[in-house]
C-alpha cells in the first residue's frame, strides 16, 4: 500500500454547519489547524501482484506445507492459556497495576486469534517443547493471511525463524530484508523487500527465539525491542518458557501467555475419540504416573498415538513403563513411520536413520533448523575428507585460470526457489552460458584478426590490423571475470565435490533429494518450498543425539 504524506497548515475562513433539523448556519473558522496526514493510495498493478505473490508464498510454505501436515494435526485439542504479566517489558503494565505477578488463566477454549486481538496485536507465546507454540503461531498466520487477502491496507503476515538470525546477528530490519530476498526465504526482489520493511508493510511472526544460542539470545531480544521502537505495528514472538526465563532481557510487547499443559480430562477425552484399539490407552496412561507426566503436550499425544496406532506396533502391556523414556518412545515412533508406507527404497532402516542422524548433527552444528541442498559446503565434510576435497579443488582451480574455488558458495537465485537443488543447476546453467560467451568472443576476435591480415602476395611483411577491444569489455574482463562463468563453474564443482565425498563416506546418499522426499513421505521431515525441516525440533534433537527436554 503506497503512502502519501501531507504537511500540516493553518486555515481561516467561513464554513457551513449542518444542524440536525436540516437548517444551515454560517460559522467563522479562526486558525483551524490541519496536521500532517498520511493518505493510503491504492497499490499499483505491480505492487498488488507482488503482494499477492508473497501472501501465496507464505500460505504455501507454512500453512499448506507445515501446518496442514503438522504432527499436532492428529491432536486437535483446545489448548489453555495463562497470562504472564511479568514476562514482558511493557512499561504500561505498571500503570494499570498488572505487576503483582499474578497469572490469570484464560477461559478454556479461547482461540489464539482472540488472544492476539485482545493483546493489541502484540503477543509473546511461551510454552514447553511440544506444547503447540508453532502450531498456534501458524494458526494465527492463517487467520492474518485471510485478513490481508481481504484488506489491502493490512500488513503482510510473514513467518521468520530466528535460528536464521543467529547467522549474522544484525538489526532486525536488515535481516527481514535479507530473509524476504533470499532464495531459500521468500524470493522477493531486494528493492521491493526493502520498501515493504521501510513502509511497515510486513507483520513479523517470529518463531524459535529459544533456538538462538544462549550467549546471543539477549542481543536478539535487544534487536527485537529496537525494531519495535522504530516500527509501531503488530508483532508476535514464540519461545520455550525455560529458555526465555533464563534470559536476562525481556521482549517489549503488551502481553505474554503460556500454553498450559493438558489436563487428565483432556488426555482421556482425546483417546476416547481414537479408534477402538487405542481407547484402552487412556486408562492405562492415567494409571501410570510416568506416562501421565509424559502425555501433557499435543506432540507427545500424537507421537504416542502414531507409534502405537499401526498394526505393526508392539503390544502395549509389556512395554508401557519402558516407553515412558522419551528416547525410547521417539525410537518406536521413527520405526513405525519407516514401516508405514512399505519397505524403504534402496536402503535399510538403520542406514536411513544414520543418514538422518548425520543431517541432524550437521544442522545442529551449523545452528540450522531449515535445510537446503545448497547449504552443503566443505565444512559439512567429515574431517577425514577435508584433504581429499582440497586436492580435488586445487587441481580444478588450475584448470579455471588459477581461480580458487575452495571457498566458493553456491549460487543463490532471487527467484522463489520452489525446487530443491535449484541453486546447483542454476550455477551449471550460468557456467555453460559463460563458457559459451567466452567461446563466441574468442571466435569473433580470431575472425577479426584473420580479416585484418595483409593480402597474400603483398611485398610487405604480414601486418595485422590492431583489434580494438571495447573498454567496457576490458573492464569486465579485469573486474568481473565471472562473465565467462568461472565463478559459476566453481560453485557447481564445489557442490558436487562435497556431494561426492559425502556419498563416498556414506555420510549422506548420492541421490539426496530422493532421500529427503522419502523422509517427507514418512512424516519425519516437512518440505518448505525447496527446503526441508524436521517434523519437530524434538525430532531434530533425537536424530542429533542431543538430550531431549520436555
Amino acid at each position: 500500500m503506497r503512502k502519501k504524506r501531507f504537511e500540516g497548515q493553518r486555515a481561516q475562513g467561513i464554513g457551513i454547519a449542518q444542524a440536525e433539523g436540516g437548517s444551515q448556519a454560517t460559522v467563522n473558522i479562526d486558525h483551524a489547524y490541519y496536521g500532517p496526514v498520511t493518505q493510503f493510495l491504492p497499490p499499483s498493478r505491480s505492487e498488488a501482484r507482488n503482494r499477492h505473490q508473497l501472501l501465496a508464498r507464505v500460505r504455501s510454505d507454512w500453512i499448506t506445507g507445515i501446518l496442514e501436515r503438522s504432527l499436532h494435526g492428529a491432536a486437535l485439542i483446545d489448548l489453555g492459556f495463562q497470562e504472564e504479566p511479568d514476562a514482558v517489558a511493557n512499561p504500561w503494565r505498571f500503570v494499570v497495576q498488572e505487576s503483582n505477578g499474578s497469572a490469570r488463566t484464560l477461559p478454556q477454549g479461547t482461540p489464539i486469534t482472540q488472544v492476539y486481538d485482545e493483546a493489541g496485536k502484540e503477543l509473546l507465546i511461551l510454552g514447553e517443547p511440544g506444547s503447540g507454540k508453532t502450531t498456534l503461531l501458524l494458526q494465527l498466520a492463517r487467520y492474518l493471511l485471510d485478513r490481508a487477502e481481504l484488506d489491502e491496507s493490512h500488513p503482510i503476515p510473514v513467518v521468520f525463524n530466528l535460528s536464521r538470525w543467529a547467522v549474522k546477528r544484525g538489526p532486525l530490519a536488515e535481516w527481514f530484508v535479507d530473509e524476504l530476498h533470499a532464495r531459500d526465504g521468500y524470493g522477493v526482489p531486494r528493492e521491493r523487500a526493502q520498501g515493504w520493511v521501510n513502509e511497515d508493510e510486513i507483520l513479523p511472526l517470529l518463531d524459535g527465539l529459544d533456538e538462538v544460542a544462549p550467549e546471543h539470545r539477549a542481543a536478539c531480544i535487544n534487536f527485537i525491542n529496537a525494531y519495535r521502537r522504530d516500527h509501531l505495528l503488530p508483532f508476535v514472538v514464540c519461545s520455550r518458557s525455560n529458555d526465555y526465563a533464563a534470559t536476562s532481557t525481556q521482549v517489549n510487547v503488551r502481553r505474554a501467555v503460556t500454553v498450559l499443559p493438558l489436563t487428565d480430562k483432556q488426555v482421556g477425552d482425546y483417546f476416547q475419540e481414537m479408534p477402538s484399539n487405542l481407547k484402552s490407552l487412556a486408562s492405562a496412561i492415567l494409571r501410570d504416573k510416568e506416562l501421565r507426566a509424559l502425555m501433557r503436550t499435543p506432540l507427545m499425544l500424537t507421537i504416542f498415538t502414531l507409534a502405537y496406532g499401526s498394526e505393526e506396533a508392539p503390544s502395549l502391556d509389556a512395554r508401557l513403563a519402558a516407553e515412558a523414556d522419551l528416547e525410547r518412545l521417539f525410537a518406536l515412533y521413527v520405526q513405525t513411520m519407516l514401516k508405514r508406507r512399505g519397505q524403504l527404497r534402496g536402503c535399510s532402516s538403520d542406514q536411513f536413520c544414520r543418514w538422518l542422524g548425520y543431517l541432524a548433527r550437521q544442522m545442529h552444528g551449523h545452528n540450522q533448523t531449515i535445510f537446503s541442498v545448497e547449504d552443503l559446503q566443505p565444512d559439512w565434510l567429515p574431517g577425514s575428507q577435508s584433504s581429499g576435497y582440497n586436492k580435488i579443488t586445487r587441481a580444478l582451480s588450475k584448470r579455471l585460470q588459477g581461480k580458487s574455488i575452495e571457498s566458493s558458495k553456491l549460487h543463490r537465485t532471487d527467484r522463489s526457489g520452489l525446487r530443491p537443488n535449484e541453486g546447483t543447476w542454476l550455477s551449471l546453467k550460468n557456467g555453460l552460458i559463460g563458457t559459451g560467451r567466452l567461446v563466441a568472443i574468442s571466435a569473433l576476435v580470431t575472425a577479426i584478426a584473420i580479416a585484418g591480415r595483409s593480402p597474400a602476395g603483398s611485398s610487405n611483411s604480414p601486418v595485422y590490423t590492431p583489434v580494438r577491444v571495447p573498454g567496457s569489455l576490458q573492464a569486465t574482463q579485469a573486474n568481473e571475470s565471472d562473465i565467462w562463468g568461472f565463478d559459476e563453474w566453481g560453485n557447481f564443482i564445489n557442490h558436487f565435490t562435497v556431494r561426492f565425498l559425502l556419498s563416498r563416506t556414506n555420510a549422506l546418499p548420492w541421490n539426496l533429494i530422493a532421500f529427503l522426499n522419502e523422509a517427507v513421505e514418512r512424516r519425519l521431515l516437512f518440505k518448505k518450498g525447496g527446503s526441508y525441516i524436521f517434523a519437530h525440533h524434538l525430532l531434530l534433537d533425537y536424530f542429533a543425539g542431543k538430550r531431549m527436554r520436555l
